[in-house]
Formats: structure tokens, sequence, C-alpha cells
């Protein structure tokens, strides 16, 4: 919803105050939650960004 209405800093900074309510839950939700920050940051032209936590935490290899 944030990224349709172009309020992507603002997804940015919600799912930051969040994630630390992830650890322990289905990896799926994990792994979404942070595909949906990596979409925010993309959007904000933070490719670098976006790049590493896909890395780190959307397509890891080893667990969190």
């Amino acid at each position: 919803m944030l990224l349709a209405q172009d309020r992507a800093e603002e997804g940015v900074e919600f799912l930051a105050t969040v994630a630390d309510s992830w650890e322990g839950r289905n990896p799926f939700v994990i792994t979404h939650n942070w595909w949906h920050d990596t979409l925010f940051l993309l959007d904000r032209d933070r490719v670098d960004e976006a790049l590493e936590l896909y890395d780190k935490r959307v397509f890891a290899l080893e667990p969190f």
C-alpha cells in the first residue's frame, strides 16, 4: 500500500521499527518482509542498500 502511494521512505522507516519482532517467525514471513524493504529501497534509488539487504536477508544462504 505505501509503495503504491509513493510513500516508500515511510515504508523503510516503518519496517525498521518492527524488524526486531520478526525473530522466530516463519522463514517465509521474514523473507517476505525483507523483500518489501528491498522494494522500498529500490523505489528510493537506494540500489546498493537494496542489493545488500537482498543478499543478506532475502536470498541468504545461511540462516540469520
